[in-house]
């Protein structure tokens, strides 16, 4: 996902000579599967605005986390909170292609 300046962090990686790993989409880690899941269910409460939908709140994910029973450590929140921000930036550039702008 570019930064605020449009480089990615692959760009930024290669500007300084580091590398940036190669990542096989099907080669996927349980835990990661299960963040995943864990993302797609809060989805699914999420609360929608006039321009889109709403970033998840902690409270939601508090919530989900006691009435559903499923533990997350904080790192692993915090990973719910990163996949929600490209998720809203992706909503955010397809909001601007239907609008043309």
């Amino acid at each position: 996902m570019p930064r605020e300046n449009g480089e990615t962090r692959r760009a930024f990686n290669a500007r300084f000579d580091q590398p940036s790993p190669e990542v096989d989409p099907d080669d996927r880690s349980p835990e990661g599967d299960r963040l995943l899941q864990v993302f797609w269910r809060l989805c699914r409460f999420r609360t929608q605005g006039l321009n889109g939908p709403d970033p998840l709140q902690p409270g939601l994910i508090r919530d989900w986390i006691v009435t559903a029973g499923w533990p997350l450590s904080q790192p692993e929140i915090e990973i719910v909170f990163a996949m929600d921000a490209a998720y809203m930036a992706a909503c955010q550039r397809e909001t601007e292609t239907k609008e043309g702008g």
